[in-house]
C-alpha cells in the first residue's frame, strides 16, 4: 500500500496551442518546405548531369539528402532560413550601447596611419629611452658612492639628487650652461702696464663676441619659436574649421532628421488622432543611440508598463512558500489550485525571481542596540560572537529571494478598439484573481503604496544587478535630478528609461550579453531528456524546485 507522503507523479497534458507540426509533432510543417526546396534545388540539377544513374544516386546520397535531412532538422530548435535570418540579424545589430549620461565622444576619430610614427622610429625611441634609463643608474650609482665616501664632487651629487634625477639630456643643457657662464666671465688685468691693457682690451672683444653670438643666437631661437606658435595657431585654426564644418553637417543632419520625424508624427496623428501614445514604435538610429532609446518602456504609469510597441505588462510581487516541507496532500492541494489558476490566467504569464545579498544592516544595527544596553559581560561577549557570526554567514550565504507573477494584457478582439481605460481594468481584474487563486495556493501578493515606484524599482533592480545593491533607486533618481538640474533642463519632463537604465549593455557576443561588466546567458531548461520526443508527459510534484 502506497504511503501518503510519497511523491506523486502527475500527468502533464499537451500543449493545445502548438501547431504547425505533423507527424506527432515530430517535424514542423516550415522545416518540411524548407527540405524539400533545398533537396529539389540540389537534386534537380544533378538528375540532369550526363553521368550514369548509379553515380547520379551516389551524388544525389551524398549532397541533397543530408541537406534535407539538415533543413528537416533545423538548428538550435529553429528552422534553416529562422538560424540564417536570426545570425545576420545579429552581425548586423551587434554593438555595445552606453547610457547618455556615460557615453563616449562619437566624434573622436581613429588615429589617421599616416600621422602614427614607423615602427622603426619606435624601435629606435625605445632603444634609446633604454639606453638612458642605465645611464641613469649609472649616474645615481656615481653620485650616492661620492656621496658617501665625502669627496669634493659632494655638491654636484647633492644637485642631482634635489632635482629629483634628471635625465641625459638635461645635464647635457646644464653642462652647456655652466660652461657658457664661465666663457662669459670676464677676467681682469692689471692696466698699469702696456701688456695688461693689451690684455684687457682682448678680454674685452672676446666677452663682447660672446655677447653678440649669444643675442644672435636668443634672437634665432625667437624668431624658430615665433614661426612654432605660428604654424601651431594654423593649425588649430584648421582643425577648429575642420570641427565647425563638421558639426554644421552634424546639425544638418540632425534637423533634417528632426524634420523627418515632425512629419511623420503629423501623418500619425492625422491617421490616429485618439491614439495615447505620441508616434508609433520607430527604429532608433543605430550610431547613436543610448540605453535609454533601446529600451522598449515608454511609460509607467498606474502600476502598468507601458511599452513602445503598444503592450501592456503589470508585475504582482508574491510571497514564497516551502513547498518541501508540505504533506503530499498539501501539495496535491496546492497543484490543483495551481492549476485551476493557469486555466484562467492570461496567456502570456511569466514567472519571475530576483536573488541578491541580503541587507542585515538593520539587524545589526539592532543587535548593537541590545549589545549596549546589556550589563552582564558573559552575555556580552555572546552578543558579539553571534554579531560576528551573522556577519560571517551574511558574506558567503545571506541570499534574499524575491518573486514575481508578471502578465500581460490580451485583448479578446483584435480588430476591435480598445480604450486605456478597459486596459486598465482587465488588468486589474487579472491581478484579482490571481490574488484569490494564489491565496489559495498559500501565496500572499505583496500590496504596495505606489505601484509605480514599485514597478521602477523592480525594472531597476533586473537591469542593474551589481548597482542596485551600492546605489538603491532613490539615490538614483537623486543622481539624475541632480544632473539634470545641473545642465538647466526641465526636471518635469525625465523619462522613466534614466532611472532604470543601466551604464552600458554589450550586444557583442552571441552567447552571452554584458550588462554593466556583468555577464548574462539565458539557457533553455528543456522538459524531456529524449530528444525524439516532443514533450515530457509526466513529472513529480515540486520538481523545479530541484532545478
Amino acid at each position: 500500500m502506497n504511503s501518503p507522503e510519497e511523491q506523486q507523479v502527475a500527468l502533464i497534458p499537451r500543449n493545445f496551442m502548438e501547431r504547425g507540426t505533423f507527424m506527432g509533432g515530430m517535424f514542423k510543417i516550415r522545416n518540411a518546405i524548407e527540405g524539400a526546396v533545398l533537396a529539389a534545388g540540389i537534386g534537380i540539377p544533378v538528375v540532369h548531369l550526363p553521368l550514369s544513374l548509379t553515380t547520379r544516386i551516389v551524388i544525389l546520397c551524398m549532397t541533397s539528402l543530408p541537406a534535407a535531412m539538415v533543413a528537416l532538422i533545423g538548428i538550435g530548435g529553429e528552422s534553416l532560413t529562422a538560424f540564417l535570418m536570426n545570425a545576420l540579424r545579429f552581425v548586423k545589430n551587434r554593438r555595445i550601447i552606453y547610457r547618455s549620461d556615460v557615453m563616449p565622444d562619437y566624434r573622436k576619430q581613429r588615429q589617421h596611419a599616416r600621422s602614427r610614427e614607423p615602427k622603426s622610429q619606435k624601435r629606435r625611441k625605445r632603444k634609446e629611452n633604454a639606453k638612458q634609463d642605465t645611464d641613469d643608474q649609472k649616474y645615481n650609482n656615481n653620485s650616492i658612492s661620492e656621496e658617501v665616501s665625502g669627496q669634493d664632487s659632494q655638491p654636484k651629487a647633492s644637485e642631482s639628487l634635489e632635482t629629483g634625477n634628471p635625465s641625459r639630456k638635461a645635464r647635457k643643457r646644464e653642462a652647456a650652461h655652466r660652461k657658457m657662464e664661465k666663457k662669459r666671465e670676464r677676467r681682469i688685468y692689471d692696466t698699469s702696464t702696456s701688456s695688461g691693457i693689451k690684455k684687457q682690451a682682448k678680454e674685452d672683444i672676446r666677452v663682447l663676441k660672446i655677447e653678440q653670438k649669444l643675442t644672435k643666437k636668443a634672437q634665432t631661437q625667437a624668431l624658430k619659436d615665433t614661426k612654432k606658435e605660428k604654424a601651431a595657431r594654423e593649425r588649430q585654426r584648421k582643425e577648429d574649421k575642420k570641427e565647425a564644418v563638421r558639426t554644421a553637417k552634424y546639425e544638418k543632419k540632425e534637423a533634417i532628421r528632426l524634420e523627418k520625424n515632425e512629419k511623420k508624427e503629423a501623418a500619425y496623428r492625422k491617421k490616429h488622432p485618439d491614439s495615447t501614445s505620441s508616434s508609433p514604435a520607430k527604429k532608433k538610429k543605430r550610431k547613436f543611440q543610448t540605453l535609454e532609446d533601446y529600451l522598449p518602456v515608454e511609460k509607467i504609469a498606474n502600476g502598468i508598463v507601458y511599452t513602445t510597441d503598444h503592450r501592456y505588462v503589470k508585475i504582482l510581487e508574491i510571497e514564497p512558500i516551502n513547498f518541501l516541507l508540505r504533506s503530499a496532500r498539501e501539495q496535491q492541494s496546492i497543484i490543483y489550485s495551481f492549476i485551476s489558476y493557469l486555466k484562467i490566467s492570461p496567456v502570456k504569464l511569466q514567472i519571475k525571481m530576483i536573488s541578491k545579498k541580503a541587507d542585515i544592516n538593520r539587524h545589526l544595527e539592532q543587535s548593537a542596540k541590545e549589545l549596549e544596553r546589556e550589563s552582564d559581560p558573559r552575555c556580552r561577549e555572546l552578543q558579539r560572537d553571534y554579531i560576528q557570526f551573522v556577519r560571517h554567514l551574511s558574506s558567503r550565504e545571506a541570499v534574499s529571494r524575491r518573486f514575481f507573477l508578471i502578465f500581460e494584457y490580451e485583448p479578446f478582439n483584435v480588430n476591435r478598439k480598445t480604450e486605456e481605460k478597459e486596459i486598465l481594468a482587465a488588468l486589474e481584474t487579472a491581478a484579482q484573481t490571481a490574488k484569490t487563486f494564489l491565496y489559495q495556493c498559500g501565496n500572499d501578493v505583496v500590496t504596495h503604496e505606489n505601484g509605480d515606484e514599485f514597478t521602477t524599482d523592480v525594472l531597476y533592480t533586473l537591469l542593474n544587478r551589481t548597482l542596485c545593491t551600492d546605489k538603491p533607486l532613490p539615490e538614483r533618481i537623486t543622481e539624475v535630478l541632480g544632473q539634470r538640474m545641473a545642465e538647466g533642463k526641465d526636471v518635469d519632463t525625465i523619462h522613466c528609461n534614466a532611472f532604470t537604465a543601466p551604464e552600458s549593455l554589450d550586444l557583442k557576443h552571441s552567447n552571452y550579453v554584458r550588462i554593466n561588466g556583468l555577464y548574462h546567458t539565458y539557457p533553455a531548461a528543456s522538459g524531456t531528456a529524449d530528444p525524439y520526443q516532443p514533450f515530457q508527459d509526466q513529472g513529480c510534484l515540486g520538481y523545479q524546485l530541484r532545478l
